[in-house]
């Protein structure tokens, strides 16, 4: 297993459910929201401002396996 703790599922899960941690993802969501917004209002937008939204979201949407691919670590299944 690679160094890093998020890329064990329980841990993972603990981090985004941290209080800190969930306030954080929420602000990513909602400065993604506002730029879609924008964008959809017609304000012009950079292809700097739209790929900052597109990984605002990548962000925002974390999942154990996008840290275990980077590690290259076999993929777990989303528990239920």
């Amino acid at each position: 297993m690679a160094d890093n703790p998020l890329t064990d599922p329980e841990q993972f899960q603990r981090w985004k459910e941290w209080p800190l941690t969930a306030a954080f993802l929420q602000f990513l969501r909602e400065r993604r929201l506002t730029l879609a917004k924008s964008w959809a209002d017609g304000v012009e937008m950079t292809q700097a401002d739209q790929g900052k939204a597109v990984e605002l979201g990548e962000l925002a949407d974390l999942h154990v396996n996008d840290l275990r691919a980077f590690y290259d670590l076999g993929e777990v299944e989303e528990a239920k």
